[in-house]
């Protein structure tokens, strides 16, 4: 006699992108952790729209390295940091701002200027020959206190700078492109002093360079602030209002000293090498968490012979996502076992069938979610 099976199904998921831009302080999710063995001492980090690659530069300053957005090498481009009569024409490169064209400029931190590089990779380039701006000579020299990070803006074509501390200060460099550019300071540094707890600035990046933001979206207009020594990223308005904040203690790494973002609004730093394990720079890629919301199962058909039953389970999915059918005799949440392989939806719905499973008078099947 064929008895009876009672099925309930039930079901969970994320989405494939949340309503809107996500907040600052929801990046809480590390989804890669990736050495970056090829560059020592990696001090900055910025986003090539054009490849889709991120790129860096050692404190030495030795090369330009471009990476893949999942860590791969990609090439890098040789510097020579002397002029031909031995003097230093690339002293401390601590930060790098993707200009478009293949053109970046160098934050060169003691003499506190701008050194424009066209990328060539496979290729050896002499430092002495880029055209500079000079940022600030007012605190040009041999501090290791100067310019720390760079970046471009695309909405008033400028590049932003900041100065590490004593004294913090913030700059706009418009023109930098022609023999007289103009250099000033959004607001003053006061902005930064009256936090009362930020120690360094290590790097910026102006969020308008990325297409996660809609034009109408006002935090486009927005900067993140790293600074290493708090781990810590801040968001700011142009008139330098805090917003939101991120402690990024999570990484594991005291190091980190460059940060961008792409176009689907992940986060990525670079940190330095530092004692092991941490015995090469590092790429760390930040997103928010998956977000828990509703879909459905569509249909469920059950078949077998008289001792078991497979179920063959349609749901609307999210492509890329993984999912596992699951099966509990009771609606106890410690109950479930899985009762398929894990499977990789390719579209908005998919099809799955269990294992078979004895024809035990009732039971309980749910699709879960179980992307990493």
């Amino acid at each position: 006699m064929k008895r009876l099976f009672l099925l309930t199904l039930s079901a969970f998921a994320a989405p494939e992108n949340s309503p809107g831009a996500a907040p600052l302080n929801s990046y809480t999710h590390l989804a890669a952790d990736l050495p970056m063995n090829e560059v020592s001492e990696a001090s900055t980090l910025c986003y090539n729209r054009d490849t889709d690659t991120v790129f860096t530069i050692g404190d030495e300053g030795e090369a330009i390295s471009e990476y893949g957005t999942d860590g791969s090498f990609k090439s890098k481009m040789s510097l020579l940091t002397r002029r031909t009569d031995g003097s230093k024409a690339l002293v401390d490169s601590e930060g790098l701002a993707y200009l478009g064209n293949s053109r970046f400029m160098i934050a060169d931190e003691r003499p506190m200027t701008g050194l424009i590089a066209t990328y060539i990779g496979g290729t050896t380039a002499a430092a002495g020959d880029f055209p500079s701006v000079s940022i600030d000579p007012l605190f040009a020299g041999n501090s290791n206190n100067g310019l720390e990070g760079i970046c471009y803006d695309p909405v008033t074509d400028t590049v932003w700078g900041v100065k590490e501390h004593t004294p913090f200060a913030i700059y706009q460099i418009s023109g930098f492109d022609s023999p007289t550019p103009v250099v000033t300071k959004p607001f003053a540094a006061q902005k930064f002093n009256k936090l009362g707890y930020l120690h360094d600035i290590s790097d910026i990046f102006i969020m308008a360079n990325s297409q996660h933001f809609a034009a109408e979206d006002p935090r486009r207009m927005n900067l993140l602030i790293l600074s290493q020594e708090d781990n810590l990223i801040l968001e700011m308005t142009r008139a330098g209002e805090v917003v939101d904040t991120l402690n990024i203690a999570f990484v594991g790494r005291h190091t980190i000293e460059g940060i961008t973002m792409d176009d689907q609004g992940t986060i990525y730093l670079a940190s330095e090498q530092g004692p092991p394990p941490n015995v090469f720079s590092g790429l760390h890629v930040l997103t928010p968490p998956p977000l828990a919301v509703p879909f459905s199962v569509t249909s469920c058909a059950i078949a077998g012979p008289e001792e078991s039953v497979t179920a063959s389970v349609t749901w609307n999915a999210t492509a890329g996502r993984q999912y596992v059918i699951e099966f509990s005799e009771t609606l106890a949440d410690t109950d479930w076992q899985a009762v398929s392989s894990v499977a990789t939806a390719t579209g908005t719905t998919h099809t799955m069938e269990t294992q078979p499973l004895p024809r035990n008078g009732k039971g309980f099947f749910r699709v879960k979610e179980v992307t990493p």
